[in-house]
């Protein structure tokens, strides 16, 4: 048991003589388990746990063809998400 006070002493006298080691391995560890955590939460919520809705890959987007605009890149119209407010209520 004497060993692990005398670990604990030894630790202790190094983090007070190099504090800046100190506080980058603290940074370190902390922005490796945020980073870990966000992109684990990510991966659950969008490919393992979906839409809690029944028959959720029925669910589709509308999007508005604009042909005013000329074609895309890949030889289609360019569409919009947004709907202006006469067209909302048309639908």
């Amino acid at each position: 048991m004497g060993w692990l006070w005398q670990d604990l002493r030894f630790g202790v006298r190094t983090i007070l003589k190099d504090r800046s080691f100190f506080l980058a391995a603290v940074l370190a560890l902390a922005l490796g388990i945020g980073s870990t955590t966000a992109i684990f939460s990510v991966i659950y919520n969008v490919l393992l746990n979906p839409f809690p809705y029944t028959d959720a890959q029925r669910l589709f987007a509308i999007t508005i063809h604009d042909t005013s605009s000329g074609p895309a890149s890949d030889g289609g119209f360019s569409g919009r998400q947004s709907f202006s407010v006469p067209e909302f209520l048309d639908y």
